[in-house]
């Protein structure tokens, strides 16, 4: 004898299939929209998305103005889709340039463009540059260095969510290795550099436990480690404000997307670079006056995706959709 369902009970399966078909049409736009939200960028007739789409043909210069061009290279980067880019400048000859895409710092002549140095640093965590280094942390690598000086007590594995994180010195003149160790009870996500000393920081049983471990720049020995424990409550030392170098504002330039007076107002301004469809005008962040403009062929300029970096009078410029990188000689700038 065949199970029938009496029409109630059909009622009320049919009621909560359609329940469950709206809620998951309602969860699938509410997440796309908190996705794109604050992403995105409209210009004109033109909508830019600082989310990584695929990349854009080279672009060509077609006309230039007040400017030489001195070199344009295009950058390997394995990965298809962009992503951020950071341009550091060490020293007055040279700049750094970094991509999780390309799993390397690479060092550039801000005169000609030319490769100085590549140092290979896979599986970043997070990366930051003081005083001559840079400071690579990471959940990788622990297998390949040795335990921080004076750090064998194995109870503080227990501190971090992943119980050891590495940390490297590198040379941002050389790109040479200057010291490398892993530390125990220690996260790979939260670095902050001060005073030469870097702290690293851990976290454990849903944020209810906490760590800290104090490292030495010079050395990379261990001048302080605290952990507590859940359910044990105590105040860790206070983690001072990080005073690591990022490239803005050093110089400090900006890039924006419109000759808006309410966007050039800002004071301090070394340069404005400015993206309006396919041309980049270069403005003096004194007088707001353009010292340079740049035409290019292709796509549109997205100003959510052009990094700059800027030394005496030569300015260089990622565009990150074409992996280019532009160096331009700049014939004027303001008092």
């Amino acid at each position: 004898m065949k199970n029938r369902l009496d029409p109630l009970t059909k009622f009320i399966i049919r009621r909560l299939l359609i329940v469950g078909l709206i809620f998951a049409a309602m969860y699938y736009f509410f997440v796309s929209v908190l996705l794109t939200m604050g992403n995105e960028l409209k210009i004109g007739d033109t909508l830019f998305s600082s989310l990584p789409p695929e990349t854009v043909s080279s672009r060509n210069i077609i006309e230039i103005n007040n400017l030489e061009l001195l070199w344009m290279k295009e950058m390997n980067i394995d990965n298809p889709h962009r992503g951020y880019v950071d341009l550091f400048v060490p020293n007055e000859a040279s700049f750094v340039f970094w991509s999780p895409q390309s799993d390397s710092l690479v060092s550039l002549a801000f005169a000609t463009g030319d490769v100085l140095w590549e140092t290979a640093v896979p599986h970043v965590g997070e990366l930051k540059m003081y005083d001559g280094n840079f400071y690579v942390a990471s959940f990788e690598w622990m297998e390949k260095l040795d335990n921080a000086p004076k750090d064998l007590d194995g109870s503080f594995y227990s501190c971090s969510f992943a119980g050891e994180a590495s940390l490297v010195a590198i040379n941002a003149t050389t790109g040479q290795q200057t010291w490398g160790y892993s530390y125990l009870g220690a996260d790979d996500n939260k670095m902050v550099i001060n005073q030469e000393n870097i702290y690293l920081t851990g976290s454990q049983d849903h944020g209810a436990s906490r760590s800290l471990v104090r490292i030495d720049t010079n050395s990379g020995t261990i001048l302080e480690r605290d952990c507590y424990r859940w359910p044990k409550q105590k105040e860790l030392t206070q983690i001072p404000v990080d005073e690591s170098w990022h490239p803005y504002p050093s110089p400090y330039v900006v890039v924006l997307q419109e000759h808006k007076e309410s966007q050039l107002s800002r004071e301090g301004v070394l340069l404005f670079f400015v993206a309006q469809e396919n041309r980049l005008d270069i403005l003096d962040g004194q007088t707001k006056e353009i010292v340079g403009s740049v035409n290019f062929d292709g796509a549109d300029l997205n100003p959510w995706d052009i990094d700059v970096a800027v030394q005496g009078n030569i300015a260089v410029v990622y565009f990150g959709d074409s992996h280019q990188l532009f160096g331009f000689s700049l014939q004027r700038l303001g008092n």
